[in-house]
């Protein structure tokens, strides 16, 4: 019978802790025994579904009692993510209070009445900042950073333990998100604190390591729902937000989309200026307190500023590309666009701040259809230009997301809410799809993993789907390459897929490039691939940033800031919100053998996702901290020995 271990796991939200633990106890042959409090019911709900047989209490932890709860008395491990939201720069400059950032605190309850062997603590890396508040603005006092963060690991010691605490990267576990948290492990037995060691790096450092036995990155191109497509982000009756379309176009020159793409994109963003102008001048005469009419009045200053630059200096803009690769582009911050082959951005609490745009490979005549770009052409003609390649992108929304390769992880996912798309600010990973476009007559897009269509003498390009992110300030929240992993992923889905797609005059339609075959390809212009993008968030002087899709999603977010940018018809992009099931995905709820079940509304849904701990990264360090609880085989003496007895 397999030994039970307890387990404790205080703000345990939809589970990701506790999915990871008992994946790593379940592996060493343990058995869990464990315990839940969260406050809030609907992450209760999700956690009961996937794991019934634990105590669940729907209770505020600076209420309960331990040794209530845990009327044995003493837990074998202790794990806890105290509230990251008031330290998290996810939330921006937002006021906050020494109360909201308590939570930490009511741990040491549980270490006081309970005899506890191991903690484990997860929270975002500016947890080590923490200090007391300024009561009149709301905002830290930086002369006294870290004091109350001190203040309480002093505490923790006083009661016995040992403590160690890194900055650990969920991508190099094997996650599909570059999400980085800050970890705490303590021991209170005086045993050593062992680490798990990473079991992926990123492509580039082991392509270059002959003799590395880590994995590259897990790609966003793995989460990403390719049967999903995006809407048109051009000539929409409301503009998409001009930060939004800076970030498609940052992904654009990027990865290298040809010019008609650039043009249509300018296009697009004096439109949404112009736009988004005219509602800041109405909307400030318009009966509004007047800090209201003080800050569209600011709007309209700023957008007005950027409606200048963009006039005097189009030839920036107006470069165009050889091949358009897809990306992610997180929609948050400095969001810019990053390779699909990596992670997506660290995925937010609101999980729409990453964006996917895609390339396909498409003939432009006859009834040609789109193919996937890793399929040979299709026959070659020796007519005009009539095939198109683009590459999926994820984008995310939030902070300075970036598109990313759908072959990296996705960002960091936030805890924002899914319920946003229709206005300029939404915030969830979003996918832009590549696929092949035939530029012939009756030429339609195809998944760029089916052949390529008969091409002619005219010349091609491609241009790639990207992960576009809505958010971000940090390095790497660009618009990623599908091949990228995701940033971090937040609770307001700030991801976007950005693809780009060209079609015929005779009736092209768009298809999977990972699974339709590529029409009769032409040697003509460019195609377009995806990327993500973000959705918001860059600081004064920025480039908007974007993702490949081959890279990991940028760190969801609470809001989810991610996009995804794609090709449509004709000269079009595709953009759309990455989905629930995708960032799940990418925080390693999701396995090939089951489906985490999440309750409640969509924006729930990705509330908890990016509010949640990545699954794979737990499972590492727990299987390091309780390694030493792994039964000892008794050894049976030689059967030889046993004769000689008898």
């Amino acid at each position: 019978m397999a030994r039970k271990i307890k387990v404790a796991d205080l703000l345990c939200g939809a589970g990701g802790s506790s999915a990871g633990a008992k994946r790593a106890l379940e592996e060493m042959g343990l058995e869990m025994e464990l315990v839940c409090v969260n406050h809030w019911p609907t992450a209760i709900d999700t956690h009961q579904r996937n794991f019934p047989e634990a105590r669940h209490y729907i209770q505020d932890i600076a209420t309960v009692r331990p040794h209530i709860l845990v009327p044995e008395g003493y837990l074998d491990l202790l794990m806890a993510s105290p509230t990251c939201t008031h330290h998290s720069v996810a939330r921006g400059g937002k006021p906050t209070s020494d109360q909201q950032r308590s939570d930490p605190w009511h741990i040491v309850t549980w270490l006081t009445e309970l005899r506890v062997k191991r903690i484990i603590i997860e929270n975002v890396w500016e947890f080590c900042g923490w200090g007391p508040v300024n009561m009149k603005t709301g905002r830290p006092i930086p002369s006294r950073k870290g004091e109350y963060f001190h203040a309480w690991t002093e505490t923790l010691r006083r009661l016995g333990f040992e403590l160690e605490w890194r900055r650990l990267n969920a991508a190099d576990y094997g996650d599909a998100t570059t999400r980085q948290r800050f970890i705490l492990m303590g021991r209170s037995d005086g045993r050593k604190i062992h680490w798990p060691m990473p079991t992926h790096r990123k492509r580039d450092e082991v392509n270059a390591d002959l003799f590395s036995a880590a994995e590259p990155w897990r790609p966003a191109r793995e989460i990403i729902d390719w049967s999903i497509k995006g809407r048109s982000i051009l000539n929409r009756k409301k503009p998409l937000a001009p930060k939004t379309l800076a970030r498609v176009l940052a992904g654009a020159f990027k990865f290298g989309w040809p010019k008609p793409f650039i043009d249509k994109l300018m296009e697009e963003i004096e439109r949404s200026l112009r736009y988004h102008i005219n509602w800041a001048f109405e909307a400030r005469n318009a009966k509004a307190s007047k800090s209201k009419r003080r800050q569209r009045r600011a709007l309209a200053k700023d957008l007005i500023r950027r409606l200048r630059h963009f006039r005097i200096a189009p030839a920036e803009y107006a470069k165009g590309g050889r091949a358009a690769e897809p990306m992610v582009i997180t929609l948050r911050r400095n969001g810019n666009g990053t390779s699909i082959s990596s992670p997506i951005p660290t995925v937010a609490a609101n999980g729409q701040h990453v964006g996917l745009a895609e390339p396909v490979i498409v003939n432009m005549k006859g009834q040609s259809t789109a193919t996937s770009s890793r399929e040979p052409l299709p026959t070659q003609t020796s007519h005009a230009a009539h095939l198109y390649a683009a590459e999926p992108i994820i984008l995310s929304q939030h902070n300075s997301g970036s598109a990313r390769e759908v072959s990296d992880p996705l960002p960091t996912i936030t805890t924002g809410g899914a319920a946003n798309e229709a206005r300029p600010g939404c915030a969830r990973p979003m996918l832009v799809e590549p696929f092949v476009l035939s530029q012939a007559s009756g030429g339609s897009p195809r998944a760029v993993s089916d052949p390529i269509p008969t091409p002619t003498t005219g010349g091609n390009g491609a241009a790639h789907a990207l992960i576009s992110p809505y958010y971000g300030s940090g390095s790497g929240e660009t618009c990623n390459h599908v091949d990228e992993v995701l940033p971090t992923i937040t609770s307001k889905g700030r991801f976007g897929m950005v693809v780009p797609v060209t079609n015929s005059n005779g009736g092209a339609t768009a298809r999977n490039i990972d699974v339709d075959p590529v029409p009769t390809m032409t040697t003509a212009k460019g195609g377009e691939f995806a990327f993500i993008a973000a959705q918001f968030g860059e600081r004064e002087g920025q480039a908007p940033r974007v993702h490949d899709i081959d890279q990991p999603t940028p760190t969801i977010a609470a809001t989810g800031h991610i996009n995804l940018v794609e090709s449509g018809p004709e000269y079009d992009i595709l953009f759309r919100m990455l989905e629930p099931h995708e960032l799940a995905a990418a925080m390693g709820f999701n396995t090939e053998e089951a489906t985490y079940e999440f309750a409640g509304t969509k924006t729930e849904k990705i509330k908890q996702i990016g509010n949640a701990v990545s699954v794979a990264k737990m499972k590492a360090c727990v299987g390091a901290i309780m390694a030493d609880a792994v039964p000892k085989l008794k050894s049976r003496p030689d059967a030889e020995f046993l004769e000689a007895a008898e």
